[in-house]
This record gives C-alpha cells, sequence and structure tokens, in this order.
C-alpha cells in the first residue's frame, strides 16, 4: 500500500496492513524447526529451506526496508540476508547430506538475526520524513468549521461515524430510544 500525504509518498505507516515481516520470520524459524529432527530426505530439506530464503528476501527484506523509509543503517542488515540467501542458494540440494542440511539450516538462521536486528533498528532509527505543507490545527478566523473541513477536504470521524467530509455534514442521531432489558 502507498499511502501519500500532500502528494508525497509517506513513509512507514500503513492502515490494516498485514505484517509481512513477523509472518515472514515465523515462516523461516519454522523451516528450520521442521528441520531440527531426523531428517530421512535431505534434499528435500535443503531445497525447503532454500524456498523459505528466497521467499523472505522477495517479502521480508522489502517490508523492512519500506518500514525503514530507505534508512542505510537498516538496509545494510536486509542485504546482508540477500547476500546470505545467495550463499544459501548455493548449498548442494541436488543428492544433499547431513552436513548440507547443517549448513543450509545455519545460513536461514544467520538470515533469521540479521532480519531480526534490522526489524529493531527499524523502531530505533531516525527517519527524514518529507517536508509535508502546514495544516492548521484550528478553523482560521473569520471563518467556520464546515468552511475549514470543506477547505481541507477532511473527514471529521466521532465514535466510527463519518461527521463532516468535505462541504456536506451529517446529523447523526439515534432516531429510536433503546430501552435496557432487565
Amino acid at each position: 500500500m502507498n499511502l501519500q500525504y500532500g502528494g508525497r509518498p509517506v513513509a512507514g505507516f500503513g492502515v490494516g496492513a498485514p505484517d509481512v515481516v513477523g509472518s515472514g520470520l515465523a515462516a523461516l524459524q519454522a523451516t528450520v524447526a521442521q528441520y531440527s529432527h531426523r531428517i530421512t530426505n535431505p534434499s528435500k530439506a535443503v531445497a525447503d529451506l532454500q524456498a523459505a530464503g528466497l521467499a523472505a528476501v522477495s517479502t521480508v527484506g522489502p517490508a523492512i526496508d519500506a518500514l525503514a523509509g530507505g534508512n542505510p543503517e537498516v538496509m545494510k542488515l536486509t542485504q546482508l540476508a540477500w547476500r546470505q540467501n545467495g550463499q544459501l542458494a548455493a548449498v548442494n540440494s541436488s543428492g544433499a547430506t547431513g552436513a548440507d542440511v547443517d549448513a543450509a539450516k545455519e545460513i536461514v538462521n544467520q538470515m533469521i538475526a540479521a532480519y531480526q536486528s534490522a526489524r529493531l533498528a527499524v523502531g530505533s532509527a531516525p527517519r527524514s520524513a518529507p517536508a509535508s505543507p502546514s495544516v492548521p490545527d484550528a478553523p482560521p478566523d473569520g471563518g467556520g468549521f464546515l468552511d475549514w473541513i470543506a477547505a481541507h477536504q477532511t473527514a471529521l470521524i466521532v465514535g466510527g461515524v463519518v461527521v463532516a467530509v468535505g462541504s456536506v455534514a451529517l446529523a447523526v442521531a439515534d432516531p429510536v430510544p433503546r430501552r435496557r432489558l432487565a
């Protein structure tokens, strides 16, 4: 979802966006856990770990970068995970052995650590928000509230009900008084 304010993109903000980072990390961790016990098909295990790594670099990394607003310190960590995925792709999956599975699991664990560090850095990294136009906190002198709403194409939401949009005001009332049931 690409949100904009004043015609400019707003980084690190979303409404109802799915947690791609959390679910992607959980998928990586689940794949490692799946192959933490006795493995009967090492080639399938390596292929599954490689598929999970590829899915993560296609979704988790870009999601973290977007949340960070392009912060270079965070991007260093997601790029590290990208390079680690390149190493993972090089692990032998055709006729794999237990050692190949262990190597693939270790690389995936390193990717998980890089993504978790990047995720933590997103919250502590300073963000440079794009300059946005100033919006007054109150209606200007000489104008009424609805004039201000109309001028700013703003909606006032009270209790989940849209009260005013643009220059159209809606009166919302409960026309039928409700009685309490005993």
